[in-house]
């Protein structure tokens, strides 16, 4: 038996458990996103209240509070969603990536399952792995999910895979950082708050980074969450940064 026989038995024991959780998460995220898009479509029906709107919010204030400002210039409806409401929903997905973590792993070992579970024919690095590749499947979940709600409620199809890639990199990126951090914690709770703080730093390096220089300066890219805005979904599409959350992700994965 090698360590880590028993991680698709897992992995569906997990999903199972899951059935109620991921999807609800899954679809609200996925449905705020498309409810953005479409309420803003009623509510800026011209391109003059539109601009309008992301003026008001070129402030140091609001570009702390949303994004680095790309397409706010002369914003597309697809572009004020990205850079105005983006940073929110990046932040659900990678809490719904961290709660998933601590539970199937820190938790589970609290409530003596795992060590019920190791008792049998299961290898012991399964049950995280098994946690991690549950992750993985709740965030190709999120990305089809969102881009298909978004793309329904009026959003570029491409724009919508690449806005919602984002949410499930971040996620990735702290479904491996929580990985690494219950490793070293010995309750749920610990793990649970040090990866919020993780993703409360992330957020506040970002913010003081995208104010710092318009778009983005050096600092921006400490943080994961700006390599999610960086993508410039919607405006000028790139999928390089993403891979800064794929590489972190596999790297603290394999620590863990």
């Amino acid at each position: 038996m090698n360590t880590f026989t028993g991680t698709a038995s897992l992995v569906r024991f997990d999903l199972r458990r899951d059935r109620i959780k991921l999807p609800l998460w899954v679809i609200g995220i996925s449905a705020l996103a498309a409810y953005f898009v479409a309420a803003l479509q009623l509510a800026y029906p011209a391109a003059e209240d539109l601009r309008g709107v992301a003026g008001f919010a070129d402030n140091p204030a609001g570009v702390m509070m949303s994004g680095p400002g790309y397409g706010m210039d002369d914003p597309t409806l697809e572009a004020f969603v990205a850079n105005q409401y983006g940073l929110y929903l990046l932040v659900a997905a990678a809490f719904m990536n961290i709660l998933l973590v601590v539970r199937h792993t820190r938790g589970e070992e609290e409530n003596g399952r795992t060590e019920l579970v190791l008792a049998g024919a299961v290898g012991r690095r399964a049950p995280l792995t098994a946690a991690l590749a549950t992750a993985v499947v709740a965030n190709a979940a999120l990305v089809v999910a969102g881009s298909a709600a978004m793309t329904a409620a009026g959003a570029d199809a491409g724009g919508a895979v690449l806005f919602a890639a984002g949410f499930a990199a971040l996620g990735l990126f702290f479904a491996a950082l929580t990985a690494l951090v219950c490793q070293v914690c010995e309750h749920g709770r610990t793990a649970t708050g040090l990866a919020a703080a993780a993703l409360g730093t992330a957020f506040v390096v970002r913010g003081v980074g995208d104010v710092l220089e318009r778009h983005g300066s050096a600092v921006s890219w400490l943080s994961p969450v700006a390599w999610s805005q960086q993508t410039r979904a919607f405006v000028d599409p790139r999928w390089g940064p993403l891979a800064l959350s794929l590489g972190f992700a596999a790297a603290a994965a394999a620590a863990a």
